[in-house]
């Protein structure tokens, strides 16, 4: 199966850009864009597979619905927790409410891929990096190598916040401290997941 041609429209939505670069390492060529008006003309002069669409009420979001051609697939991430009336008149693959994990982002956006038929381009292709993605997998590796030493910090902090707050009788910031913590273990969890995508391509390819 050929690799699909998508367009992403992330409306300010950073975690799309990389789920972008990440379906890019798979094999698949993705076209990115910020907001539905760019995304509107350019339907006229090319045809997707797949439409990656984070809905916003924007006259141009209509447009995009509108200039779609029947064959294109399309998945909406939205806020709202209801179809927009535009998107009836045509095939939604998947509709994924937000605010949604990045990884069960990614996992829906695989699945659907999956679905669709489309496949990453064979092993020993796919694996061979251009220099530009090259340097955008180092960027990424730096971004989560910070987040992850960001995150542990945090983690050290508020176990030293537990044990600081426990020689006090306040059972309400007790609470606040462990609420916390809790949430900062889910963070790194969090983390660990999205890193996946990136951690397997690393060993399949080392990059220098």
């Amino acid at each position: 199966m050929k690799p699909a041609e998508i367009l992403m429209v992330y409306e300010g939505m950073p975690v799309l850009l990389l789920i972008a670069e990440a379906l890019e390492f798979q094999g698949h060529r993705v076209t990115v864009t910020n907001n539905a008006r760019i995304s509107a003309a350019g339907l006229d002069r090319k045809t997707y597979d797949l439409i990656i669409f984070k809905w916003s009420k924007a006259p141009e979001a209509t447009t995009v619905l509108n200039r779609m051609k029947p064959e294109t697939k399309l998945i909406i991430l939205s806020e709202e927790h209801k179809l927009p009336m535009e998107a009836y008149r045509v095939e939604v693959e998947d509709y994924i409410f937000l605010p949604c994990r990045p990884p069960e982002i990614w996992k829906r956006i695989a699945a659907s891929l999956k679905r669709l038929e489309f496949r990453p381009l064979p092993k020993e292709t796919a694996n061979n990096l251009y220099p530009v993605n090259r340097r955008i997998y180092h960027q990424l590796v730096t971004l989560f190598n910070e987040m992850r030493t960001s995150i542990l910090s945090m983690s050290s902090f508020t176990q030293l916040l537990q044990k600081t707050v426990r020689c006090r009788n306040d059972q309400k910031l007790k609470n606040l401290c462990q609420q916390a913590y809790e949430n900062n273990l889910e963070l790194i969890a969090i983390l660990r997941e999205f890193e996946e995508p990136f951690v397997k391509l690393r060993q399949r390819n080392p990059l220098r």
